[in-house]
């Protein structure tokens, strides 16, 4: 909670947002001038200007701004001669004093609360982000033979393969079905083979087939004529097959019974009585059938290899094997049956009319034309098949997942219960302070006045020794004036040192940050503090002064609201940092120290306590922050003449180091490397030598010309230390 979003701004990439975490109450930043740490406040002082369209600050409703800074200063002093009056509490009404001391006792309690309650909205919502990841965890390791792209169904799951956005999908399906995922993959697949191919349907053969009357035959024993007196004797004594075969060997008057000449004409005659013409016929027929029936055999196998043979969809050949050769011995016994009918028709014999065996083939068959017409169909409609599958795959996913989604929503729901409940608490609480804030309004505006304020300038000005201007109150309304001793105030601000113009800005920015410009503007919401910039070049001597005010009157006296101070001045950051609590724990609770560093674009790093450095240390830090590429390289020669002129007059070698200089600009041929030592060079200074004419010299080479200086003067020891500073 306190995000600030830079981007796109100024000397802030366009592509690449960079985030500053503003949580704590005291946000310290350093940065050298041009760095970009200016933009932060800028944003902060307009955050509607247009160039920060592309910024954020995540806690906007939580906070007024106030905001010091050189457009601040400009908008407030420069070009005015008075500036707004400021409502400040006057210690006078001592009731009513007591009440606001009260009321801000309250909210400062209410604050702290409701800063608890969302600490623990927090924790809890770090606690269902646990769980979530945990159940995320649980289903992708659960999953992970179905996501393969090579054997399992990843390529249906393009967009959701990742750990997160699988999660993501599998969250948004209620729908679930124990469908199991082999047949899945398998039917996938199988489309993917077929979706430029249908196949033809699989005839089944036509089974020999038997006709009602052919089964009566059969079942019907065939009986010699009535008219006969040799009919009587055959159905006495049972023997018509017997009879009916020996006739083939009927020949002229001798009998084929008893092989005695005992045929004439008249039994001739008897004998075809009893074998009429329709009885003749019905044996015929009996041998057609069984003719008929052994073709229709044999064609049903011959049709039944072949589809087989030929068919591409049937991928095991050998399948109807075992059912046809079955079928085939159902087939002969009914041939059997026929002839043994025809050899006997005075049996009555059966057929096998159901073959098992044909009915298994023609089931199987008929599986496949099943198959064959479902895949036809999604062939046809590929794209609505290939959805259908997609869901099916979601459905049995959410299905073996659902345990595991079951437990989380359980701890889930729990979870947002207690969080809701502390939600309601949060509501309670600020309701309370809306309250307060209302009373406290109106308790103010009974002993607001801009007295008060010129009073507390005043008598800060005289503090810090200044005593040629002062402000007061403009006679006919309820602004300031700066004026001098005489109360002459025309263009006064303009006629102040550049120190004397830090502090009455300064002063004034105070005032507000503890006061209000219009008492009925009062909003009731915490204030968050940015100062830029505070200390220039030419208000060095009010190092000390600033830091003090802003430490006693900001962060210590306005202890609710959070602050934000960014400077280039190594100096004026360290004594922000030495006023800070001493115990690590306390500091790290409250305080936040980050760095603006530059390249090509501007970033912002986190930095810790030990990190900073004197003002020395801190020109070498630059020079390491060049070497390693994050600041350009175009602050070298001026970084590095810095460095020298620090050391040098400190150790008193400045003689040695302007004569070796020397020495190094006669011994160079190179004109660039020539102009950089004289640039460098302290005495060469007034040869307004710029660094854009030092010519195109990479950062290594500044850096090796840079070492060659402490070589020749003997100090190459203390170069070898510095440039390893964070290593020490």
């Amino acid at each position: 909670m306190g995000t600030l979003i830079v981007s796109g701004v100024k000397s802030y990439s366009p592509d690449r947002s960079i985030e500053v975490n503003l949580t704590k109450k005291i946000n310290l930043i350093y940065g050298q001038n041009g760095s970009g740490k200016s933009t932060i406040s800028g944003y902060f002082y307009d955050p509607q200007s247009e160039d920060y369209k592309k910024c954020l600050f995540s806690s906007a409703d939580k906070y007024e701004y106030i905001v010091y800074n050189s457009q601040f200063i400009e908008d407030s002093f420069y070009n005015k001669a008075e500036q707004p009056g400021i409502f400040t509490l006057s210690q006078e009404n001592k009731d009513v004093m007591k009440a606001i001391v009260q009321n801000e006792k309250e909210l400062s309690q209410l604050r702290r609360e409701l800063i608890r309650l969302d600490e623990a909205i927090e924790k809890k919502e770090k606690m269902i982000k646990k769980v979530i990841d945990s159940c995320q965890t649980a289903v992708w390791n659960k999953t992970a033979h179905i996501r393969k792209k090579d054997v399992g169904l990843g390529e249906l799951m393009i967009g959701s393969l990742q750990k997160a956005s699988f999660y993501q999908t599998l969250s948004q399906q209620v729908e679930m079905e124990e469908i199991n995922t082999e047949s899945i993959i398998s039917e996938y697949f199988q489309l993917k083979r077929n979706k430029d191919l249908t196949y033809g349907e699989i005839d089944i053969p036509k089974e020999p087939y038997v006709s009602e009357n052919q089964v009566n035959i059969l079942s019907t024993p065939l009986l010699p004529a009535g008219n006969s007196f040799l009919s009587v004797l055959i159905d006495k004594v049972g023997n018509l097959d017997w009879v009916r075969n020996g006739l083939q060997y009927l020949n002229e008057q001798q009998c084929p019974f008893c092989q005695k000449n005992t045929i004439d004409i008249k039994f001739k005659e008897d004998i075809e009585r009893v074998f009429d013409e329709s009885y003749n016929e019905l044996i015929i027929s009996l041998r057609n059938f069984k003719s008929i029936y052994e073709e229709m055999m044999n064609n049903f196998i011959i049709a039944l290899k072949f589809i087989v043979s030929s068919s591409t969809y049937i991928k095991d050949k050998n399948e109807f094997s075992h059912d046809l050769e079955q079928a085939i011995v159902v087939f002969k016994t009914n041939l059997h049956i026929i002839q043994e009918k025809i050899d006997r028709p005075s049996l009555c014999l059966e057929l096998i009319i159901e073959n098992p065996y044909v009915k298994n083939i023609a089931s199987k068959i008929a599986r496949y034309n099943g198959e064959i017409q479902v895949i036809n169909n999604r062939v046809k409609s590929y794209d609505n098949s290939i959805r259908e599958i997609k869901s099916n795959v979601w459905k049995s996913i959410r299905y073996i997942c659902n345990d595991l989604i079951i437990n989380k929503n359980i701890q889930v729901d729990e979870l947002n219960s207690e969080r809701s409940e502390i939600l309601n608490n949060k509501a309670d609480i600020k309701n309370k302070i809306d309250a307060l804030n209302v009373s406290l309004i109106n308790l103010k505006k009974q002993t607001s006045n801009i007295d008060e304020t010129v009073g507390k300038i005043n008598n800060s000005l005289l503090s810090l020794g200044i005593a040629n201007f002062k402000i007061q109150k403009a006679s006919s309304s309820n602004f300031f004036q700066i004026c001098r001793e005489n109360s002459v105030v025309s263009n006064i601000y303009k006629t102040l040192s550049e120190g004397e113009k830090t502090l009455i800005t300064f002063l004034y920015f105070l005032e507000m940050c503890d006061g209000r410009l219009d008492i009925e503007e009062e909003s009731g919401k915490e204030k968050l503090i940015v100062i830029d910039d505070p200390i220039s070049s030419l208000s060095h001597e009010y190092i000390y002064e600033i830091a003090a005010l802003i430490q006693y009157r900001i962060i210590k006296k306005l202890n609710n609201n959070k602050v934000v101070v960014l400077t280039h001045n190594l100096f004026f950051y360290q004594e922000l940092i030495k006023v800070a609590p001493s115990k690590k724990e306390v500091f790290e609770k409250k305080y936040q120290l980050l760095r603006v560093v530059k390249n090509n674009h501007s970033d912002i790093i986190t930095i810790g306590r030990e990190d900073i450095k004197n003002e020395y240390q801190a020109l070498w830090v630059v020079l390491k922050d060049v070497k390693q590429g994050r600041i350009n390289s175009i602050v070298l020669p001026n970084i590095m003449r810095n460095i020298l002129e620090y050391y040098f007059s400190f150790s008193c070698k400045m003689d040695r180091l302007s004569e070796e200089l020397d020495k190094l600009v006669d011994s160079e041929n190179d004109i660039h490397y020539k102009t950089f030592y004289r640039y460098i060079n302290r005495g060469s200074h007034l040869d307004s030598i710029n660094i854009s004419n030092l010519g195109q010299i990479p950062s290594q080479k500044y850096l090796e010309l840079f070492e060659r200086i402490f070589k020749k003067t003997n100090d190459e020891h203390h170069y070898k230390k510095m440039i390893d500073l964070d290593n020490d």
